[in-house]
Parts: structure tokens; sequence; C-alpha cells
């Protein structure tokens, strides 16, 4: 089976991409001569109405959601592509758990189409063996037995 995770091990990777991100952006400011240089640049997002914020800062802890870093935006697109791997892994294993419901299903309806076929067999070999008996009763009691 592929490898799944759970809510919890994406929300524990997404945080520790953050934690990664923040360290990285805290080392890429360095000082030179007095000046300090970042690689953050002035980035604002604002977080429009239709999308939950405080879901997603409790799925991104310490994640700066509305001036994200570059390191930020990677460790999302890594975290998007994870949940999208398992996404299409779940959906294969539900096509999956399908097909062989449906191969089941047939099997099943085979299996009854037997039997009634068996059934039938069986009540005609009755119906034959009941109508010999009866001619046979009929030669008896015409000789006299």
């Amino acid at each position: 089976m592929s490898s799944r995770r759970t809510r919890r091990q994406s929300k524990e990777a997404a945080a520790a991409a953050a934690e990664r991100a923040e360290k990285s952006s805290q080392n890429a400011e360095q000082s030179d001569g007095g000046a300090t240089i970042s690689s953050r640049p002035d980035f604002m997002i604002t977080i429009p109405d239709d999308i939950a914020y405080e879901f997603l800062s409790n799925l991104l802890p310490d994640v700066s959601l509305t001036a994200p870093d570059p390191e930020t935006i990677v460790a999302l697109y890594r975290t998007l592509v994870s949940q999208a791997t398992d996404l299409d892994a779940t959906q294969r294993d539900l096509e999956e758990a399908r097909a062989d419901l449906q191969k089941k299903d047939v099997e099943l309806d085979q299996i009854l189409q037997d039997r009634e076929s068996s059934t039938k067999d069986v009540e005609v070999e009755l119906e034959t063996a009941q109508k010999e008996l009866e001619r046979i009763k009929q030669e008896r009691d015409e000789l006299g037995w």
C-alpha cells in the first residue's frame, strides 16, 4: 500500500518546514559592515474572507501567513505536493477498492446463477425420476403384481 500521512503528520511536517524556513531566514540575514542584508522581501498578502484564517493558522503554526518569506512559500509548496500525492494515492486505493467490490459482485452473481442452474437441474432430474417411478408403477399394475 502507498505511504499515507495523517493530518497530524502533515501538520508536523508543515511546522518543521516552517521552522527550517525561519532558521534559514535567520541565517540568511548577515551583517556586512553594519549593513543588514535580509532575504525577506517586502511581500504582504491579504487573506480573503472565504479562507478560514484561524484554521489555516492552526494547520500551519509558526508561519506568517500574511508576510511569508521564500522559504515558507517553498515549504508550503512541499506540503501541497505531499498532500496532492497523498490524495492521488488515496484516490487510486479507492478506485481499486471499487473495482474489487465490483469484481466480487460479479462473482457473487455468477455463484447465484450457478446455484439456480443446479437447483433447476435437480428439479428436472426429480421430475424425471417421479415420471419414471409412475411409469414403473403403472407397468406393475398392468402386470398384476
